[in-house]
């Protein structure tokens, strides 16, 4: 559990604007509609890497997500609880217990690694906020399932909510940035 929350703490101190952490996916590899908008973009981009069907009506549901969740506080933890409710509204809340030899906590160490993160150490301000929660989420294994899709749209709204743009990461890049090696 120590060295999921340990590594979160380096990645702090990493410049995640620079390689490898910033490798970006080309348009024409997610963008299978030929959308025009960050939001439908980002949507696109989201249903493409988390292997949903690409239909418009996904986009469409990513983009509600991105409206409804824009002005949230996403180092809140019930925030993330909802969030990740709304996108797995039929899952029952497994727990994983600690797997040997791998470097996933269970889904309660989790939870722990992931509170004390939001509560102590990242805050929105921070230049690579959206970074960082995405590797808190996904590194912290905090949810049975779903954390990457949490990650990626807790990544994605935080990104729009700043710039307006989105930075549709490669997955060489997503693995640098929660480390599981996956």
């Amino acid at each position: 559990m120590m060295n999921t929350y340990q590594r979160l703490k380096e990645l702090l101190c990493e410049d995640l604007s620079r390689e490898p952490y910033s490798e970006v996916m080309k348009e024409c590899d997610y963008n299978f509609n030929g959308y025009s908008d960050n939001f439908s973009k980002a949507a696109a981009w989201l249903v493409t890497v988390s292997g949903q069907e690409k239909t418009d009506e996904n986009v469409q549901r990513n983009i509600e997500l991105f409206k409804e969740f824009i002005n949230e506080d996403l180092t809140d933890i019930n925030v993330l609880e909802y969030l990740h409710a709304k996108i797995l509204p039929n899952l029952n809340q497994k727990m994983r217990p600690v797997v040997p030899g791998t470097n996933q906590p269970s889904t309660e160490g989790g939870r722990t690694i992931l509170k004390k993160y939001l509560m102590e150490d990242i805050n929105s301000n921070q230049s690579d906020f959206g970074k960082n929660l995405y590797a808190s989420i996904v590194s912290s294994q905090s949810f049975f399932d779903g954390n990457k899709r949490v990650g990626r749209l807790a990544l994605t709204i935080s990104e729009l909510r700043k710039t307006g743009d989105f930075f549709p990461l490669t997955s060489a890049a997503e693995n640098k940035l929660h480390g599981l090696g996956r």
